[in-house]
C-alpha cells in the first residue's frame, strides 16, 4: 500500500476568499491531517472574524469552524493566524477533491494551507 503526501496553499490579497484545493484521484481517499490560516487588514482596517470550511467538491461541508470573533462579540484587530492539527485525520469521499476555504471580514490578506496524505485503500 503506497501512501503520499502532499500541501496546499492559496493567497488573496484583494479581501476575497482564499480556497485552497487537493485534486481528488480515481480510487483513491484523501486524508487531511491540518490545516494553517493567516489574515491580516491593511492596517486601516480591522479583521472582524475568519470563517473556516473543510469540503468536498460536491460543496458537502466536512468541518466549519469560526474564529476571531463571532456575529454576537467580535474582536477588532489587526489580524492573527493559527495552526490547526486534527488528531484524527478528515477522510474525504473516494476520489473527491478536498477544498479548504477561508472568508475574513476585513481581512485584505489571506492565506491558507492544508495538508494530509492519500492513500488507495479506503479506510471505513
Amino acid at each position: 500500500m503506497k501512501v503520499s503526501t502532499w500541501t496546499e496553499h492559496a493567497t488573496t490579497t484583494d479581501g476575497a476568499a482564499a480556497t485552497a484545493t487537493h485534486d481528488g484521484v480515481a480510487d483513491k481517499t484523501h486524508f487531511v491531517s491540518g490545516l494553517a490560516y493567516s489574515v491580516a487588514s491593511d492596517g486601516m482596517g480591522s479583521v472582524r472574524y475568519a470563517d473556516i470550511e473543510l469540503k468536498d467538491e460536491d460543496d458537502n461541508t466536512l468541518i466549519k469552524i469560526r474564529t476571531m470573533g463571532s456575529a454576537e462579540y467580535q474582536t477588532a484587530g489587526p489580524g492573527g493566524s493559527e495552526v490547526i492539527n486534527f488528531s484524527a485525520p478528515i477522510q474525504i469521499p473516494e476520489g473527491k477533491d478536498v477544498v479548504a476555504e477561508i472568508d475574513a471580514g476585513g481581512a485584505t490578506v489571506v492565506h491558507v494551507n492544508i495538508w494530509g496524505f492519500t492513500d488507495s485503500a479506503r479506510q471505513s
